[in-house]
């Protein structure tokens, strides 16, 4: 059994708190959107770096493996979610999801800084600030919808008699 819901648990967001998460997606988009628009410069040519940390066409591997695991990962979690199943395990796979978001976010920023070819920095960049921010922005609303559930739960208990 979960432990009892509390009015915290159950109010809806401050404006402050609102406003956090804005300004950390507003930072986050930033960075994206110039890491992409000031990496549409470097060159993408598919010549050998030897200083890169894989080629072209692993980026193409990695990026579809990377792709897919995450959308079956991010469809299983909303599909739980979205039940009221599983709680202890979607939240905390969106924990999971969201530093793993994080940490491949850093690397591709890494990445660019270091001056990796296009096909390596942003097969990082782009599923870590994909993850980053959905599983994060979206943890609280999950945890939201499932003391929703169980406020709903108790109360049909209490009219049962």
């Amino acid at each position: 059994m979960n432990a009892p819901l509390n009015e915290k648990e159950m109010a809806m967001p401050s404006p402050r708190k609102v406003l956090t998460f804005v300004i950390i997606f507003a930072v986050v988009a930033a960075i994206y959107a110039a890491l992409v628009v000031w990496g549409h410069g470097v060159s993408k040519t598919s010549a050998v770096n030897e200083d890169a940390w894989w080629t072209d066409r692993q980026a193409g591997m990695i990026g579809a493996i990377v792709g897919v695991t995450v959308g079956l990962f991010g469809a299983l979690v909303g599909m739980l979610g979205g039940l009221g199943l599983a709680r202890r395990f979607v939240l905390g796979m969106m924990i999971v999801g969201s530093v793993a978001g994080f940490v491949l976010l850093i690397a591709g920023i890494v990445a660019f800084v270091m001056k990796q070819p296009y096909g390596v920095w942003y097969a990082l960049l782009h599923p870590g600030f994909l993850m980053s921010i959905l599983f994060t922005v979206l943890y609280p609303v999950a945890k939201r919808g499932y003391a929703m559930r169980e406020l709903r739960k108790m109360q049909a208990m209490d009219a049962q008699g």
